[in-house]
């Protein structure tokens, strides 16, 4: 106990010393790589810090993987949106558009999903769904939904 509080007064006293009289701690260069060198190799030896390299390491390579596949997903994705737009009630067939009169389209699906609209083209219903969805998205958490079999969308 008595030295403890030997330890404690010494650290005390250098702790209130001013900074100039820490001048004779300064190192040159070479004597500061060396003291790195040392630590570095220090820790290179070290079972703990050898075993939080390793973890780090597959930490970074599983998330570089995860990324990796999630751009992977979203080229698959972009390519199939230039020739295809998915059902947004039924989410795995693909719409049928027909010329349905002079100036409307009929879409439907597999799923018995029917939509008169204005004349579009398959471009055009993948940005308005695409815009339906991210406005949903911004005002409510549950997943949008389609109520009936027959709609008509009229121009504006």
């Amino acid at each position: 106990l008595e030295d403890s509080k030997d330890q404690f007064e010494e650290f005390d006293s250098l702790r209130k010393q001013p900074w100039s009289e820490c001048d004779q701690f300064e190192l040159t260069d070479e004597e500061l790589e060396k003291l790195l060198k040392d630590m570095q190799d220090t820790m290179m030896e070290d079972p703990f810090y050898l075993q939080c390299l390793q973890y780090e390491k597959e930490e970074a390579e599983a998330v570089a993987e995860a990324v990796e596949s999630f751009l992977e997903d979203e080229r698959k994705s972009y390519d199939c949106r230039d020739s295809e737009v998915i059902c947004p009630f039924c989410r795995k067939a693909q719409w049928n558009l027909q010329p349905s009169g002079q100036n409307s389209t009929l879409v439907s699906c597999q799923c018995g999903l029917k939509i008169e609209t204005p004349t579009a083209t398959a471009d055009t219903f993948r940005r308005y769904l695409d815009g339906a969805l991210k406005d949903h998205g911004m005002r409510c958490l549950k997943s949008p939904g389609l109520l009936g079999t027959v709609c008509r969308i009229e121009s504006s």
